[in-house]
């Protein structure tokens, strides 16, 4: 397993390889045993389209010329994949489920109960508000917030669980080395010594755009349950959200003023069944233990 799973780390370096492309090339050798696999093998199990043939095998040949490098990379970078015991089982069981996740910090909070709070980069200080007020309950309980250390409602979020003495796991877009936004680098960097951040992005990679969503998928995934605070109609708050329910996990939505665009996208979820809470025991006799 060790050398399938140090294959996975080498595919996780190649610029268009989809997460869903690495799992069927791991499906693959799995099913044959067969660790050792061509760069045109790849393209083939990856189902790369033609137009895209050629780069995918330029970073693949690169890869393999700088395997004695990345090999290095892989002794010392802490990475965890769906083989690992250690992997959250809930994060396994969504659809496309990250094949692996590197990492700083304390792992053992991904098999913690935890809770994804979520909310826009900006938000009403009645937002903030909210989560000043559920984090302490939240957190004592024990849950684990997760959340993707955006500015705004994440932001405060990852601060409230550390003020109250909680746990936090932080799930960012980019490499571990790249902090986004810039004004999160000194909290991105408390995260990683001493609660945790993932990422299913290697390092320096930049924080593109649409990372985002993906990223979405594993905060939605982590835990049992979503709690947005406060979100527009049409917005990232709300694609996490969705997500959650496709996977059959609870969500929580805070009712706000019916004036405001920021509560609109609760409302929204609300009517669409997710549960009104108002305080955190809303929140937590969802949670059975």
């Amino acid at each position: 397993m060790e050398k399938l799973k140090f294959l996975i780390f080498c595919l996780k370096q190649v610029p268009g390889l989809s997460n869903q492309s690495i799992l069927n090339v791991c499906q693959s050798v799995l099913e044959t045993g067969r660790v050792t696999v061509s760069p045109e093998e790849i393209i083939h199990l990856a189902n790369i389209q033609k137009k895209y043939e050629k780069k995918i095998l330029t970073h693949l040949a690169y890869v393999e010329n700088q395997r004695e490098s990345f090999y290095v990379q892989y002794t010392h970078q802490p990475f965890i994949t769906f083989l690992d015991q250690a992997y959250p089982t809930c994060l396994s069981q969504i659809y496309n489920p990250p094949v692996g996740l590197f990492y700083a910090g304390d792992i053992s909070l991904l098999n913690k109960p935890a809770i994804s709070m979520i909310g826009p980069r900006e938000p009403t200080q009645y937002g903030y508000e909210v989560v000043e007020k559920f984090s302490p309950k939240l957190v004592t309980h024990p849950l684990v917030i997760v959340s993707g250390l955006a500015k705004g409602i994440d932001t405060k979020c990852h601060q409230e669980a550390l003020k109250n003495q909680g746990k936090t796991v932080a799930v960012i877009g980019s490499g571990l080395n790249i902090c986004y936004p810039k004004s999160n680098q000194r909290l991105q960097h408390y995260l990683m010594k001493h609660q945790l951040v993932v990422s299913e992005y290697p390092l320096n990679t930049p924080p593109y755009p649409y990372h985002f969503p993906m990223r979405n998928r594993i905060i939605a995934g982590l835990s049992k349950g979503t709690c947005v605070i406060q979100a527009r109609e049409k917005s990232g708050t709300l694609i996490t959200a969705s997500l959650a329910l496709e996977e059959g996990r609870e969500v929580f939505a805070v009712p706000g003023d019916i004036g405001l665009e920021e509560s609109k996208g609760c409302l929204k979820l609300i009517q669409l069944g997710a549960k009104c809470v108002y305080q955190p025991e809303d929140i937590l006799e969802e949670f059975l233990f």
